[in-house]
């Protein structure tokens, strides 16, 4: 994780609970009201050729403090005259999270029957909603050494940026989103896998992007949900910040709680929000880098 100096910017996004039979996501792209995550430095997992050997990385996605999907890589030595093998997945950690696949028959990846969920490689402007199949697993990639048959692929691998899409079950609203990865075989890094998570994207929900400043291991917003003001904290002796803005889910400018050019602060600093209606906002601060974080007036 790099360590940076930040220049701050809160963002309050006022939203209301979807329908879900109304939700949809196109791939790739970032709509009025869509939360977005920019994975920033890309996160790479790679699959070294030893046995027992793994990677994984967890994505929180929806920042409600729990993980909803792992990526992971492993290699497992089957035994003499059987061979070796090595996947890429994707797993669901929760029961209201999945992931797009469908499932495979073809048996071209084993000498025994054999069938498992393939993850869909999902194109640029594809749509994603509830028309689309859903499991709470599917492979990515399966290399296999040894046996009658060669390599396989599930559609992954270096074929450039492809988009895992998922659903979220949160309260009365089913939210659809898209991770945006690349895959190689072999990897960049002499691996016999590369997967690169890049950043991605979900519909707006209650809880989407609550408690995404818990993240900067510097910052903190709280109370959150709040009644007259908010406190904000920071670990630094002393951040220069621009502005801090109180945004609508539409991009509407709600409130801006510092007009001064630079302000200096260390420790913590009290906002007053008490002129704001109740509802669901993002605040946005901008520093260095700018953050952003959904808070809830009450």
């Amino acid at each position: 994780m790099k360590n940076c100096f930040c220049f701050l910017t809160i963002l309050i996004v006022l939203t209301t609970s979807n329908n879900s039979s109304s939700q949809s996501i196109t791939a790739g792209v970032v709509a009025a009201g869509d939360y977005y995550e920019d994975i920033n430095p890309d996160t790479t997992i790679s699959q070294p050729l030893c046995s027992l050997c793994s990677d994984s990385v967890y994505l929180d996605l929806n920042k409600d403090g729990m993980d909803d999907i792992r990526f992971y890589t492993y290699f497992r030595y089957v035994g003499v005259n059987q061979g070796y093998f090595y996947n890429t997945r994707a797993e669901a950690l929760h029961g209201n999270f999945q992931v797009v696949c469908c499932q495979d028959t073809s048996n071209v990846c084993c000498p025994t029957p054999y069938y498992f969920y393939r993850l869909d490689t999902i194109l640029l402007n594809a749509p994603i909603n509830q028309n689309l199949s859903f499991n709470n697993h599917g492979y990515m990639h399966a290399g296999i050494t040894q046996w009658q048959v060669g390599p396989t692929e599930s559609g992954w691998a270096n074929i450039g940026d492809r988009y895992v899409g998922f659903r979220l079950v949160e309260s009365l609203d089913t939210l659809y989103g898209w991770i945006r990865a690349e895959l190689f075989s072999p990897g960049p890094t002499g691996n016999s896998v590369d997967l690169i998570i890049k950043d991605y994207a979900m519909n707006d929900g209650m809880y989407v992007g609550l408690n995404q400043f818990a993240d900067v291991n510097h910052l903190e917003i709280y109370p959150n949900p709040a009644s007259d003001h908010i406190i904000i904290r920071t670990s630094y002796n002393d951040i220069p910040i621009n502005q801090i803005e109180i945004y609508s889910l539409l991009g509407q400018l709600v409130s801006t709680l510092n007009k001064s050019e630079s302000l200096h602060f260390s420790g913590e600093q009290s906002y007053y929000i008490s002129d704001i209606d109740n509802g669901i906002y993002i605040i946005k601060l901008s520093a260095d880098k700018t953050y952003s974080q959904k808070i809830i007036k009450h």
